[in-house]
């Protein structure tokens, strides 16, 4: 791990795993989605953003719904994106509207 990501990513780990942070969760999946300091994981990627969406944060349900949309280390299902884009709409999260409104558009 790169120095300039180890405090980061550490403080994202702490707010995930002991204090139950729904956006420290999203962080991290973040972090191994990007592959920013450490080695891309798109699995490890997604079970930090279910959690995070578990956790009611409108960023984790979001990312969730784009690794759906986008056939990311999952694969590609239309239906279970709009559904995670749906709970990010729930949850305040405007691009998670649109993405939404655009599956409902196409007939998903």
């Amino acid at each position: 791990m790169t120095n300039n990501i180890e405090k980061p990513f550490q403080f994202c780990q702490e707010a995930c795993d002991l204090l139950n942070d729904g956006l420290g969760c999203a962080f991290l999946g973040w972090f191994y989605a990007e592959g920013l300091g450490i080695k891309q994981d798109l699995q490890q990627a997604k079970s930090y953003f279910e959690t995070s969406c578990n956790l009611k944060d409108a960023f984790g349900c979001y990312s969730l719904g784009f690794l759906y949309d986008n056939g990311q280390g999952v694969r590609q299902n239309f239906q279970t994106a709009k559904e995670y884009y749906g709970k990010a709409c729930d949850l305040g999260e405007q691009d998670g509207c649109d993405n939404y409104r655009k599956l409902n558009e196409k007939g998903y």
